[in-house]
């Protein structure tokens, strides 16, 4: 195991005391962004969904975890979109911070935290489980921007006016790159009217502009990782003396050189349901399937994992 401590030792004269060539895929606080739009219930319902199945995997113990959810005060629908998000948490198990350290974390989290508008939520789960936190309705300047590595959540809403699109691209992405530690991933949730509206901005100020190896568009992260075809690593820059997420990129099994980052874009909703969800009635088959059609992709393997989902 390597325990990196941030500054590599300098030997007597100078010089470091490893010249080997050293990677890293480290994690981060993954944002979430969620661009003011008219969204359909149904949207609204199953972006709450995406959300909190990139939270709770694996119990929060993940680099790409859900971390922060960035909204926009002034948004008609953020109390209906929040009120959704926090019905999916509680409609899920707690869940055993068993990470080591990890439930020291989200202790120091919650007592930080124990001001601010908190909600702990879920379904009582086994001996052990913690409820799921979620903190509401703070101010950019509260957030704590690292990576918790546990079951909570925070979202913020940025003061705009009347939800102009453009304040918002660039305050959001502004606080993505400068506030939330790392550069592995981030979710942008904004609908094809709102990219149209945007126009070149979209692309320049958002996709571009966010300093992330990979993005996903209206889904979690966690597909993004599941492709190998993308990316999967920090957004170039980072050295050994500032780690950051990481210094090389994973997957790209097409092979780019100099990969900057990889984007997912995703139809919202989906049918049948992603098969990345936390929540699906099917989801241990699913897997299996799943892991034997990525092994060995067929017609047959494909059709198999197809009929599994049509019944999650």
């Amino acid at each position: 195991a390597i325990v990196w401590r941030g500054t590599p030792d300098e030997g007597a004269e100078g010089t470091r005391a490893v010249n080997k060539r050293i990677t890293a895929e480290l994690g981060g606080c993954t944002p979430y962004i969620i661009f003011p739009g008219e969204w359909t219930n149904e949207q609204l319902d199953y972006m709450a969904r995406q959300i909190v199945a990139g939270k709770v995997h694996n119990s929060g113990h993940n680099c790409l975890a859900a971390e922060v959810v960035v909204t926009s005060r002034t948004w008609r629908q953020r109390e209906q979109f929040l009120n959704r998000l926090e019905h999916h948490f509680n409609t899920t198990a707690q869940r055993v911070p068993y990470y080591p350290g990890s439930f020291e974390k989200y202790k120091a989290f919650k007592r930080a935290a124990a001001r601010a508008n908190l909600k702990e939520l879920g379904k009582v789960g086994v001996e052990g489980a913690v409820p799921w936190i979620l903190v509401e309705n703070l101010d950019p300047k509260d957030v704590d921007g690292t990576e918790h590595w546990c079951g909570v959540m925070q979202e913020v809403a940025l003061d705009l006016p009347d939800d102009d699109l453009n304040d918002f691209a660039r305050s959001a992405v502004e606080f993505a790159n400068e506030r939330c530690a790392g550069q592995l991933s981030c979710s942008v949730w904004a609908s094809q009217e709102v990219q149209t509206k945007l126009g070149a901005a979209w692309e320049k100020d958002v996709i571009l502009g966010l300093r992330y190896g990979s993005i996903s568009v209206n889904t979690c992260i966690l597909p993004a990782f599941g492709f190998s075809r993308l990316g999967w690593g920090a957004y170039p820059g980072n050295g050994l003396d500032n780690i950051g997420s990481g210094n090389a990129m994973i997957h790209n099994s097409l092979r780019f050189d100099h990969l900057q980052k990889s984007v997912l874009y995703c139809p919202l909703p989906v049918f049948p349901p992603a098969i990345w969800l936390h929540d699906i009635k099917n989801g241990e088959n699913i897997a299996r399937l799943a892991a034997k059609y990525f092994a060995n992709p067929s017609i047959g393997a494909l059709a198999k994992l197809a009929v599994a989902n049509l019944r999650a």
